[in-house]
């Protein structure tokens, strides 16, 4: 599974991504608590 991060996303996201395996358990985080936080703002009118 780590080798893919080199193919098919290496060519989308560029090479910052090349080393940042780390980055996406971050980055699920944070797209997960922009989710919440929307679908929270939205609810809460």
């Amino acid at each position: 599974m780590m080798n893919n991060s080199d193919g098919w996303m290496g060519g989308g996201m560029g090479g910052w991504m090349g080393g940042g395996v780390w980055f996406w358990p971050v980055g699920c985080l944070l797209v997960v608590a922009v989710i919440v936080f929307i679908v929270i703002r939205l609810t809460k009118k």
